[in-house]
């Protein structure tokens, strides 16, 4: 019986086909409004190789606070010609719908180069931040480098359950913050992680904090995390783990 219930566990996680490759896009989103900006989403996806390259998306998950186990991706497939780039604003769609926010999971037969960005525009000008994309989920122990702003300020942390049962993750820093998050089946939540937070002694200060501060994170089934927020002192990069052994 046990045996049984844990292939059904793995199972219920998205995997990639025998040959395909497989990316991870843990921050994607539509017309996100923010504190002064509109965020959008975009991808470029670019074939090298001298055969067509069939895409699709495999999997979403998006933010909720409620389970998805249902959500599915709606059916769409791209062919990316041989030495050709394509940049797409609107290609992970749910239910016919532009993915509001969430992460999602893409799927080629043939190598690609993968970026994705977000792009906050303003009254006054323009936020860019480049998402960093996983290619596979993680378990155990990982690491996010420079998870914070230096100069202080809150920062949006992701957490991402491919799985068809809830998780738990545990996040800490080394000055002492620590949390645990729950996150329900084939979901993403968001958690705003304030400056006491991630240095509750009293060392959020910007020589501490310049360089930013690494965030470690551990769950025992698969996951995926990110952490972002624009900084003056950091480079706007939305930073996904990696893993610790």
């Amino acid at each position: 019986m046990r045996i049984a219930a844990l292939a059904l566990m793995l199972a219920a996680v998205t995997l990639p086909a025998r040959g395909e490759e497989q990316w991870i896009i843990p921050v994607y989103g539509k017309h996100v409004q923010g504190v002064g900006y509109t965020y959008d989403s975009f991808l470029s996806l670019g074939n090298a190789g001298s055969s067509p390259a069939s895409v699709r998306v495999t999997d979403i998950i998006p933010l909720t606070s409620e389970p998805c186990a249902g959500c599915r991706p709606t059916t769409f497939e791209l062919t990316i010609p041989p030495y050709e780039t394509r940049t797409l604003s609107n290609f992970i769609v749910l239910d016919s719908e532009v993915l509001l926010l969430g992460a999602a999971v893409i799927a080629s037969d043939r190598p690609l180069e993968v970026r994705a960005e977000i792009v906050g525009t303003g009254q006054a000008d323009l936020r860019w931040q480049t998402v960093e994309i996983a290619r596979g989920w993680l378990t155990g122990r990982s690491r996010i480098d420079r998870a914070f702003r230096g100069e202080g300020g809150s920062i949006n942390l992701f957490l991402v359950n491919p799985n068809a049962f809830p998780i738990e993750v545990e996040y800490s820093t080394k000055y002492g913050g620590f949390g645990k998050s729950a996150v329900p089946p084939h979901s993403s939540v968001l958690r705003v992680l304030a400056p006491f937070f991630y240095c509750p002694k009293g060392c959020a200060t910007t020589g501490q904090l310049g360089l930013g501060v690494d965030l470690e994170l551990t769950c025992s089934s698969n996951y995926l995390a990110a952490t972002s927020n624009p900084s003056r002192l950091l480079a706007p990069v939305v930073r996904i783990p990696y893993a610790l052994k």
